[in-house]
């Protein structure tokens, strides 16, 4: 076995599915409805969870690691195994005025030298920039590494100090250096909840790339794992520290949750039913 290649690249056409959502397995999923003031499709596009996963094997993440990071399914092929970690860590802030979006996971198990993996978001390039040589000093608190010039993105060395959750920090680009904050977006990671959601995994990292039309806006992506399957969720609403998550069309019933966010914890009601609904978000482990 010398490697491995996946197929595809992107959402291709099946003869069998066409372009409906069984058939949407490439790395990065293609929006093919969306359409610019002339009507033509724009074809904006976004990573997956999937792309993310690839990356942290080909960067040389330990098997088991990811297996725990992302999930595995079992040896027959027809169960999907819940992860037991989260799959990274979200930071958000501005830089310039501009959106500032900051995402790190780690490649090594507890316990090992922490080797990170990191991606920055440029909202005017509207797209993820991977970092090089991300080096984590867990006794100062220190995070440096940078990434070449692509295009409508220069070259940029950054550094930034973790304060409590968050990130305070610099880039230098072009000999000019520039201040960012960032805070933690706790929301972003893997959850152990009481029914009816049982595993449930909310991300913001799967962003919208370029091209986009105008008034675009990036929302957030949910899906619970159930009887050995994930199951996507139609739509997450959050709004400060409110969370609104509404169930999936083929339930028996529609399912509509409310919950308050503090921190690592979600606690709220489901709409219809006494009691309450609670979720504790799985440690992600990366800044140990």
């Amino acid at each position: 076995m010398l490697g491995y290649f996946y197929w595809s690249i992107v959402d291709t056409y099946e003869w069998s599915y066409h372009y409906i959502p069984e058939a949407r397995f490439g790395l990065f999923t293609i929006d093919r409805d969306t359409c610019d003031s002339s009507g033509q499709s724009i074809l904006r596009q976004r990573s997956t969870e999937g792309a993310l996963a690839l990356r942290f094997l080909a960067q040389g993440g330990n098997l088991a690691v990811a297996a725990a990071r992302f999930g595995s399914i079992d040896g027959a092929g027809e169960r999907i195994q819940s992860p037991r970690k989260s799959p990274g860590a979200l930071w958000a802030g501005m830089v310039q005025g501009k959106e500032f979006f900051l995402y790190l996971t780690r490649l090594t198990p507890e316990g090992a030298t922490p080797t990170l993996l990191g991606m920055v978001f440029d909202s005017e390039a509207r797209r993820w920039i991977h970092l090089d040589e991300l080096l984590w000093d867990g006794v100062t608190k220190e995070l440096s590494g940078f990434h070449t010039s692509s295009p409508h993105v220069p070259a940029r060395a950054y550094i930034a100090t973790l304060i409590g959750d968050d990130f305070t920090g610099s880039y230098k680009q072009e000999g000019t250096t520039f201040a960012w904050q960032t805070r933690r977006i706790w929301l972003e990671g893997a959850w152990a909840s009481t029914l009816p959601l049982g595993t449930l995994a909310l991300s913001s990292v799967y962003r919208w790339e370029a091209p986009l039309p105008v008034g675009t806006c990036d929302s957030w992506h949910a899906k619970f794992l159930r009887d050995g399957s994930w199951h996507v969720v139609d739509e997450v609403r959050v709004q400060g520290e409110n969370v609104t998550i509404i169930g999936r069309q083929d339930q028996p019933r529609p399912m509509y949750l409310t919950a308050r966010i503090v921190r690592d914890e979600m606690e709220g009601r489901i709409e219809g039913e006494q009691g309450k609904w609670y979720a504790k978000r799985i440690p992600d482990s990366v800044l140990l």
